[in-house]
């Protein structure tokens, strides 16, 4: 999920309207959620920590445009889940023009993600793709467009899930801890796995279907050409 890592363009106009408007999503049955959340432990599925709300939220549905005085646009959404710690997206349609940013921010502008580009499209205009953006720690964020008036073309964005946090997990580098290795298993950090400290750099998180995590690692092939393969477990991806 490669962005620009820049602050999202209205950041810029402190006169913009920040009455932005908002969509409020349901509180959760944490006993139910609890209760699944057992069965998923005892059945081996990777561990749970959001709840997907199914939604149906785009440009041409929800949200609203302000018009620049140089006559960019910006298009803007707020979402929010008084009890979550944190959100993140599921998107069914994702297509930018060049020149088109999209990014995504907590209501506080603490914490952002973006800008991303058609560098990041999947598939073209005319085959539209998915795409998922990652976890922002707030129970109130903005979803932002920004067309520059020499953009002729839309963007598309829809969301199909939004994932509310119930669990916290940190995903920041160096920063996660997610228990000790297992009985079988050898901990790369203690004295066992002194030998493979460069290859413990290819271990990842990941995140399944945008609400449960897992790990693997960064392989390589004979050719030793950089294609880049993940491998993980199968338990990982719901087998």
């Amino acid at each position: 999920m490669l962005s620009t890592k820049e602050l999202p363009v209205s950041f810029e106009y402190k006169n913009l309207n920040s009455n932005v408007t908002t969509k409020t999503l349901p509180s959760l049955d944490m006993a139910i959620i609890n209760q699944e959340d057992l069965e998923d432990e005892k059945n081996g599925v990777p561990p749970r920590f959001g709840y997907a709300h199914k939604v149906n939220y785009s440009m041409d549905s929800s949200g609203e445009w302000s018009t620049l005085a140089n006559g960019d646009r910006i298009w803007r959404l707020c979402i929010s889940i008084p009890e979550a710690l944190s959100i993140n997206l599921l998107y069914d349609k994702f297509w930018l023009p060049e020149g088109g940013k999209f990014f995504i921010y907590s209501y506080d502008k603490k914490h952002s993600l973006g800008a991303f580009t058609s560098y990041n499209n999947k598939g073209t205009k005319d085959s539209i793709e998915g795409f998922a953006t990652g976890l922002i720690y707030s129970n109130k964020i903005v979803l932002e467009y920004y067309s520059p008036s020499n953009v002729i073309e839309q963007g598309i964005i829809s969301v199909a899930y939004v994932i509310q946090g119930y669990r916290y997990i940190n995903i920041f580098e160096n920063e996660v801890k997610f228990g000790q290795s297992g009985n079988c298993q050898v901990n790369i950090n203690c004295e066992e796995g002194v030998n493979w400290q460069n290859e413990k750099n290819a271990v990842a998180l990941i995140l399944v279907n945008g609400n449960r995590y897992c790990t693997g690692s960064l392989i390589n092939n004979i050719t030793n050409d950089n294609t880049p393969l993940f491998l993980t477990a199968d338990h990982c991806l719901g087998g």
